[in-house]
């Protein structure tokens, strides 16, 4: 059995830095993307989907490398620096649509029906991620401690993701589109959409667990 290492040196570094770049670029580019809507057939079923959920999807897996790696403060500082990033594209966007464009420039119409047309959705959001990944990581941390010296890393990763998912995107939803049956499809949607990419990234979870602790690449032990 390989035995763990301490996180550091070149390649921590760079697991640690790649973890913080996925969960601000997929937080940045799910919010410009954020307001169209598509169809996606889950066993069979038709369910509506924004178009960013598989990037949002992806912030969970970073989240619990940082946690599994570096413990519950690492994971905070990726969190904060996605939340901060967030804010920071959804003001600029603000600011692209309302400033004023150089005379003639025929764009402006379809510029701002784009950018600011799901400003309700962009907010929706930031609020259900700013409760949903911390909790992430706090189910994520009790479980570790709870389970020190067994192999269950892969249970940890996605037991935490799928009920921190669950209550974001309960949360989004309701905000972002309101209550009553209409919603069914997107909130179906979302769920099966996100709990897919947790399973699909757990290999990967541990690929990176692995490369910022100095262990075999396909060590699948703790």
């Amino acid at each position: 059995m390989a035995t763990a290492q301490a996180p550091g040196g070149m390649r921590g570094d760079a697991v640690f830095a790649a973890c913080i770049a996925l969960i601000v670029a997929c937080l940045i580019v799910s919010a410009v993307v954020a307001s169209k809507l598509s169809v996606v057939a889950v066993a069979g079923l038709a369910v509506v989907v924004p178009v960013g959920t598989a990037l949002y999807a992806l912030t969970f897996a970073a989240a619990d490398v940082l946690a599994e790696v570096w413990g519950t403060r690492h994971a905070a500082v990726g969190i904060v620096a996605g939340l901060a990033m967030r804010l920071l594209a959804v003001a600029f966007l603000g600011y692209a649509v309302a400033v004023d464009p150089v005379a003639g420039w025929q764009g402006q119409e379809a510029y701002a029906a784009v950018l600011q047309s799901s400003e309700h959705i962009l907010w929706a959001g930031i609020v259900a991620y700013a409760v949903s990944q911390p909790l992430n990581v706090l189910l994520f941390q009790a479980m570790k401690r709870r389970q020190a010296g067994r192999n269950l890393l892969w249970l940890r990763n996605n037991v935490s993701t799928f009920l921190a998912q669950g209550v974001d995107t309960a949360l989004f939803v309701l905000l972002a589109f309101g209550a009553g049956p209409e919603v069914a499809p997107i909130l179906v949607g979302q769920i099966a959409v996100k709990w897919a990419i947790a399973l699909a990234d757990t290999p990967f979870v541990y690929l990176a667990r692995n490369i910022a602790t100095g262990r075999r690449l396909l060590d699948v032990t703790g």
